[in-house]
C-alpha cells in the first residue's frame, strides 16, 4: 500500500483554479512583505551607521551647547541611546557598514542581489555583519556576489570568510550576533528614547 505524501503542490493542484490563483497571490504577497522587511532591516542598519558617523564627524551640528561643553563623546552618547536595540559590536558594525557602503547606490546594489536559482533569497543584516569583517573592497564585493549566486545563509558566508582567513575566527574568536527583528528593534529604541528624554 503506497502512502501519499501531501505536498504544497499536491494541495494546490487539488483546488480549483480560482482558489489556486488566490493562494498563489497570497504567497507572492507574503514574499513581498518578507523582502520589504529584510530591506527595511538593512536600510535601518545603514542609517544607524550613517547617524553615528555623521555625529562623530560633526558633533557641533548634532549636540546641544550643554552637551558640547560637557565634552560628551558623541559616539558613546549614541551607543547609550541605541544600547536597548543593538549590542556595542552591532553598533560598530553599523558604522563599518555605512563606511564600507557610503552611498545609497551601494546599499541598493546589495539589496538587489539575487540568486538565479532561488529568486526568493535576499541579502540580510546578518550577511552584512559578516561582509563588514572583510576590509578589502574588491574581495568583499566578490564575496557578496558569490553569496548571492550561491544563496548563502549568513552562517555559510561566515564559514566562507573563515576559510578565506585560514580558518581563523573573526572578531577575536566571536561569531557575529544575529540582530533582533525589526519590530523588536523599533520597540526597544522607542522605549529607550522615552527613558532618556524623561
Amino acid at each position: 500500500k503506497a502512502s501519499t505524501v501531501l505536498t504544497a503542490k499536491n494541495l494546490l493542484d487539488s483546488f480549483s483554479g480560482d482558489l489556486t490563483q488566490a493562494m498563489e497571490h497570497v504567497v507572492l504577497e507574503i514574499d513581498k512583505l518578507l523582502a520589504d522587511h529584510q530591506a527595511a532591516g538593512m536600510q535601518t542598519y545603514w542609517l544607524v551607521g550613517k547617524l553615528i558617523t555623521d555625529v562623530e564627524q560633526s558633533p557641533e551640528t548634532y549636540l546641544t551647547d550643554e552637551q558640547q561643553s560637557a565634552n560628551l563623546d558623541p559616539g558613546n552618547l549614541l551607543m547609550h541611546l541605541f544600547e536597548q536595540v543593538y549590542t556595542a559590536e552591532q553598533l560598530r558594525t553599523t558604522q563599518r557598514f555605512y563606511q564600507m557602503y557610503p552611498n545609497r547606490e551601494d546599499l541598493e546594489r546589495l539589496l538587489s542581489l539575487r540568486c538565479p536559482d532561488r529568486p526568493l533569497w535576499r541579502m540580510t543584516v546578518s550577511h552584512v555583519q559578516v561582509l563588514t569583517t572583510i576590509p578589502d573592497p574588491d574581495q568583499r564585493s566578490a564575496l557578496a556576489e558569490q553569496c548571492a549566486e550561491e544563496a548563502y545563509t549568513a552562517r555559510s558566508l561566515a564559514l566562507e570568510v573563515q576559510e578565506i582567513r585560514g580558518n581563523k575566527k573573526p572578531n577575536a574568536g566571536r561569531y557575529h550576533a544575529a540582530p533582533k527583528g525589526l519590530k523588536q528593534q523599533i520597540q526597544d529604541l522607542l522605549s529607550a528614547q522615552k527613558r532618556f528624554i524623561t
